[in-house]
């Protein structure tokens, strides 16, 4: 199985690039999973990049139901005697290099989900694409005050989880947060909420709703609690975006993934000058979640309430404190050896 990387797409782009004499789609095979085909394409006469993904047998969705946003369309397609293709096509307007992003996480989703079948693989994939929909639509401003202290503290826990045996692909893969995820990082079978402050007194944890302490879905749940102090010895928030992009960038996929989760969390380079705060690490607090935890779940409150926010004190529940070891076995991702 080759995985996609942007070299690769943008080389094959380039290849097609000079067709201007031809109409219609000119394609390269760029990767396989077996229920599925990419290739990467461009369609003249408009000379427009593409992604191009064909299934084997399953019907597909008609091109006025399928996700389209400011930047790109989705469309139907017949490549050879086939019908069974989408194609996710840049318009004209649209920024390539986020096109180029967002073409890269997608190939790097059909390609790596190897264990799916052809129909769930489909549904992944337009379900992905209605995430970048809904990117697309947003306003774009500067992360607000407590969204960068959020991010900051997301950022900590995956440097700390790029300091354990896992793979760089396997410890950024974990960090589910910007997309959609109920818990930020998704570690195994289990998951990891990440909550930040800035207190030296008191841990208090914003908890936005009733689904995101809840561990019917994926179990065992922790939380891991990161105290930091603002100072001149500190990092920014971009400081620790650009280290993390250094520790990624021998894989490639990794990177590339790395970055999707920075857009989708409202992260965007050109307002790094907003970002002047200097955070520096005092401690982490790892919890486990469990039936003693203090929390508000569907299954605890009258059945008329569906939607709730509230704080706790992490600092008073020190008694359902664990270490980062006993988080990598209990979830699957590690046997023995973490400190």
């Amino acid at each position: 199985m080759v995985l996609p990387n942007s070299a690769a797409i943008s080389t094959a782009w380039r290849a097609l690039e000079n067709l201007n004499d031809l109409e219609g789609w000119r394609s390269i095979p760029i990767s396989s999973n077996g229920n599925c085909t990419l290739r990467a394409g461009r369609r003249y006469p408009l000379n427009v990049e593409a992604l191009l993904v064909g299934f084997n047998s399953i019907g597909l969705t008609a091109t006025h139901m399928l996700p389209q946003a400011n930047g790109f369309n989705v469309e139907r397609i017949s490549v050879g005697n086939s019908d069974k293709w989408l194609a996710l096509v840049r318009q004209s307007e649209g920024s390539q290099e986020l096109f180029t992003q967002m073409v890269i996480d997608l190939a790097d989703l059909l390609t790596r989900n190897t264990e799916k079948q052809e129909l769930e693989l489909y549904q992944l994939f337009i379900g992905r694409l209605h995430t970048w929909q809904n990117f697309m639509q947003k306003s774009h401003g500067h992360l607000s005050s407590a969204a960068e202290l959020g991010l900051v503290g997301e950022m900590r826990f995956l440097d700390i989880l790029l300091n354990t045996a896992l793979p760089l692909h396997t410890a950024v893969d974990a960090w589910k947060g910007p997309l959609d995820g109920l818990q930020d990082f998704e570690l195994g079978t289990g998951a990891v909420e990440v909550k930040s402050t800035l207190a030296s007194n008191g841990f208090l944890a914003h908890i936005i709703s009733l689904e995101q302490l809840d561990d019917s879905v994926r179990h065992p749940l922790f939380i891991c609690g990161c105290r930091f102090a603002t100072s001149t010895h500190g990092q920014t928030l971009p400081q620790r975006v650009h280290a993390l992009r250094q520790r990624l960038i021998s894989d490639t996929s990794a990177l590339t993934k790395f970055n999707t989760g920075l857009l989708f969390a409202g992260y965007l380079d050109f307002h790094a000058e907003h970002y002047v705060r200097q955070f520096v690490n005092i401690d982490e607090l790892f919890l486990l979640v469990d039936d003693t935890f203090p929390r508000l779940v569907m299954g605890n409150v009258p059945t008329s309430i569906r939607d709730v926010q509230y704080e706790i004190d992490l600092d008073n529940l020190l008694h359902h404190q664990t270490k980062l070891a006993e988080i990598m076995i209990r979830t699957g991702m590690v046997l023995d050896g973490i400190n």
